[in-house]
This record gives C-alpha cells, sequence and structure tokens, in this order.
C-alpha cells in the first residue's frame, strides 16, 4: 500500500510538475503604483530557478551586465520582468525581477495591492 502511493506520488511529480521541456515565456511590466482591490487570496511566490539552467543568480547576471533585450528598452525605476514556465494546467513556476535604483533586483509585486500593465512578452529560447 506505501509503495503503491509512493509510485503513485512519483508518477504525478514527473507528469505534472516536470518543467524542462515547458515553453519558457516573459512578460515585461510597467509598475502604475499601489491600488488596493479588495481582493483577498494568496500569492504563489517566485522561485530560485526554472528546470536545471534557468536561475535567479544567471538571470541577474545577464539583466544587470548590459542590455540582455532583443528590442529597444531602457529600464524605468519600478519596471518587473517575470519569467514564467507553466508547469501543467493549473500549475506554475517563475522568476521575478524589479529594476530599482539602476538595476535589476530579484523581486516581485503584490497583485492584490500593486498595479502593473504589461508592456512587452515574449518566449525564451533555450537550447
Amino acid at each position: 500500500e506505501v509503495f503503491e502511493v509512493r509510485e503513485k506520488l512519483k508518477h504525478f511529480l514527473k507528469e505534472s510538475l516536470s518543467i524542462s521541456s515547458k515553453p519558457i515565456t516573459w512578460t515585461l511590466y510597467k509598475y502604475l503604483g499601489y491600488s488596493y482591490t479588495g481582493q483577498m487570496g494568496m500569492l504563489k511566490m517566485p522561485s530560485q530557478q526554472l528546470g536545471n539552467s534557468l536561475t535567479k543568480d544567471y538571470v541577474l547576471s545577464h539583466l544587470n551586465s548590459g542590455n540582455c533585450f532583443d528590442f529597444e528598452y531602457a529600464p524605468s525605476e519600478g519596471d518587473n520582468l517575470k519569467i514564467e514556465q507553466q508547469c501543467n494546467d493549473k500549475i506554475s513556476e517563475y522568476l521575478s525581477f524589479i529594476f530599482r535604483y539602476g538595476q535589476w533586483q530579484a523581486d516581485y509585486y503584490d497583485s492584490f495591492v500593486d498595479k502593473t500593465a504589461a508592456i512587452n512578452f515574449g518566449k525564451i529560447e533555450i537550447e
């Protein structure tokens, strides 16, 4: 019985949470300010890495080493870059970075009180 439960759990984790073959997308947001919506809920916190190779530190080093975007863009104070990978229909993992004091930092906005607007998006190709 314990073996069967373990096998089901391993199968669920492999099928539902394996993110290595799923596409990775990014969205760039402009911070619009504080805006209490009255909604309540739980926030999903950012991850430390997506898959085996896309880590928070790796992305931060590229973001802060110069212009790594393939379009004309100069970050503004408060801009938010969210990199997301869908694990299954209900679960996704993401990295989040906010441009503050002239550099990118690992941070996120609270969607219940911080208003943002998407300004660009795309897909990350990893070879």
